[in-house]
């Protein structure tokens, strides 16, 4: 149902809903605000549309009309506060951004540790070893313990710095805490020695087992030699033998010249001279010159191997051109007594010599009773009086090295 109404203000007529009665609209002639009457006039079924019709403002928001012709309520200003919320919400956001960017640049741009030691390796590589020690430090300084260690290296033996075993200790212990075994065991080193730090066998073993328990071959023979001498451990040749034994079995040479002597003398392990004979022929074909020298006393004795006079001399050989005074002494004695190889008094002088100028007591000994008796070399009285009590005086010399050397000086008509 619906009643007509007219507007007081521009007479135009309009179509109303009949429960409209007593409410408040908004002709749309002129715009103004007018108060629909109370029912009175017959009822007209026409239907309209209801959007010119204004809820009253005193009713609750349930009970009130939308309408388009309703003039909105006008905002408040903004306050001083709201403002200043704004601000610091912007400014927050752009402190944030900042941040973000600050983060991911240093994360982009950030030099790689493996980058900078990759190339300090190259140029070690390739002997710029000064230019190699700047990118190791560089690389080291950014916490990458094998570019701490080779920072090490470089202060140890003073390559492309000057030599400092302290600073080596620092750049060592730096790489060892980060459980690095490499640098563990020269820190071991260093601590065993008292290079650039105070000498401390306890603290050494500590380290050199912290290495061979990761398997590190170095710290396994060096912690040998630490139960083997009891330093800074208790003296204990079976342990010594059993690490021995895990760094020989990796192939390193002294370890395996160790483990034999553990054999040979039945320290730690049961007296077997046919492992000691592997064991020492493993080092020696390594080039150990010790254990060449000794596989050759073995083969000289037929211990734990066939007596062979030429395989003897062969190692003795080996030894001898490495500089192994005893081995040289024990050369000249093969070619002296013809033993392996042709008797040969001048060649025999010549080992005997190399030999002595070392400080071999039989190497001495044995040149002196060449010059007195002229023996592969001119006869020389004075030489032979020389070297006969260099021998007699070396701290090596044994009673019978003293004996005969006395009693040839007496055959000289000198006193040692």
């Amino acid at each position: 149902m619906s009643f007509q109404f007219t507007c007081p203000h521009c007479n135009q007529t309009m179509e109303c809903e009949d429960e409209w009665h007593g409410l408040q609209a908004v002709c749309p002639g002129c715009g103004n605000q007018i108060t629909l009457p109370p029912a009175q006039a017959q009822a007209i079924p026409v239907p309209i549309p209801p959007s010119f019709v204004q809820p009253p403002t005193v009713q609750a928001p349930s009970e009130t009309f939308a309408s388009p012709f309703a003039q909105p309520p006008a905002a408040p200003p903004p306050s001083k506060g709201g403002k200043t919320l704004a601000i610091v919400i912007v400014g927050v956001c752009v402190l944030l951004l900042a941040a973000v960017t600050a983060v991911s640049f240093f994360f982009v741009f950030r030099p790689n540790p493996d980058k900078l030691f990759e190339k300090g390796f190259i140029c070690r590589e390739s002997g710029n070893l000064e230019e190699a020690s700047e990118w190791f430090r560089k690389a080291a300084k950014r916490g990458h313990a094998e570019a701490q260690y080779y920072l090490g290296e470089c202060y140890y033996n003073g390559e492309g710095v000057e030599q400092d075993y302290a600073e080596a200790v620092k750049w060592y212990r730096q790489a060892a805490e980060q459980g690095y075994a490499p640098a563990q065991n020269d820190l071991g080193v260093c601590l065993d020695k008292g290079l650039g730090v105070g000498k401390d066998h306890y603290e050494a073993a500590k380290w050199y087992r912290k290495a061979a328990e990761q398997g590190n071959d170095l710290s396994q023979r060096n912690l040998g030699l630490c139960y083997f001498d009891g330093e800074g451990v208790e003296k204990d040749y079976y342990e010594a033998a059993k690490w021995f034994r895990n760094a020989a079995e990796q192939g390193d040479a002294i370890a395996q010249r160790r483990l034999g002597f553990c054999y040979y003398n039945g320290e730690g392990v049961r007296k077997d001279y046919s492992e000691a004979a592997k064991w020492l022929r493993m080092a020696a074909e390594q080039g150990e010159a010790i254990a060449q020298r000794f596989l050759g006393f073995c083969y000289l004795g037929g211990e734990g191997v066939r007596k062979d006079y030429y395989e003897a001399t062969k190692w003795f050989r080996k030894a001898a051109e490495q500089d192994d005074a005893l081995a040289q002494s024990r050369l000249g004695l093969c070619y002296y007594n013809g033993e392996g190889v042709r008797k040969d008094y001048y060649e025999a002088v010549k080992w005997f010599r190399m030999a002595a100028e070392q400080g071999d007591v039989s190497g001495q000994a044995m040149l002196g009773a060449c010059y007195s008796d002229g023996t592969g070399v001119r006869k020389d009285k004075a030489a032979a009086i020389n070297w006969l009590r260099k021998a007699y005086h070396n701290p090596d010399a044994d009673t019978d090295v003293q004996q005969l050397a006395r009693a040839a000086l007496q055959n000289l008509g000198a006193k040692p």
